[in-house]
């Protein structure tokens, strides 16, 4: 993976192209939102609370 800016660069490029051709899949998607989700916990107790918070049907 290229360094800042590079790679941010190359994504704002390749999302121009998509835009210009009516494809909205190519736009960033930055993280942070959920921050105030996130939970201290061992690895696997993570994993089967993740699990077990999979909806079924």
């Amino acid at each position: 993976m290229p360094d800042y800016p590079i790679a941010y660069d190359a994504g704002k490029a390749l999302h121009a192209v998509a835009k210009a051709k009516k494809d909205f899949g190519y736009g960033a998607r930055w993280a942070g939102q959920g921050a105030p989700l996130a939970r201290s916990m061992p690895a696997a107790e993570l994993v089967a609370t993740l699990v077990g918070e999979i909806p079924v049907g």
